[in-house]
């Protein structure tokens, strides 16, 4: 047989993962994790396991680049140090409720009172 196709515990995977075997119970209970029950206990092929790791890895990085692409702050940072005379524009003009020079107008401003924080401190 395969390696891929090992058959572990529950005990094992909660080991293999690091987690409590309640929350291994869970994810299988859902879907979440692949596996089938033999004798009303479950068994998790290893290749599942992989699977497991690469869709979670996969949902941490997409979401992590959400998180960074809906951050005014870090844009106005970019903004701030790479074009400078982008920053005055930006500031001189009225921009519509919710386009991209409103959100990196919010973001200068969120910039600058973090800033005032930091230099009343």
């Amino acid at each position: 047989m395969k390696d891929n196709h090992a058959l572990l515990t529950m005990k094992e995977v909660s080991e293999l993962l690091r987690t409590e075997m309640a929350a291994v119970a869970k994810m299988l209970n859902s879907g979440e994790l692949a596996g089938f029950k033999i004798d009303n206990e479950w068994r998790i092929p290893k290749i599942a396991i992989t699977d497991f790791i690469e869709k979670r890895l996969k949902s941490e990085r997409l979401e992590s680049t959400q998180r960074t692409l809906n951050d005014s702050t870090m844009w106005a940072k970019e903004i701030r140090k790479s074009m400078p005379e982008y920053e005055n524009e930006l500031r001189k003009k009225t921009f519509s409720k919710g386009t991209l020079g409103e959100f990196l107008q919010q973001g200068l401003n969120k910039l600058d009172s973090v800033e005032d924080d930091t230099n009343e401190s």
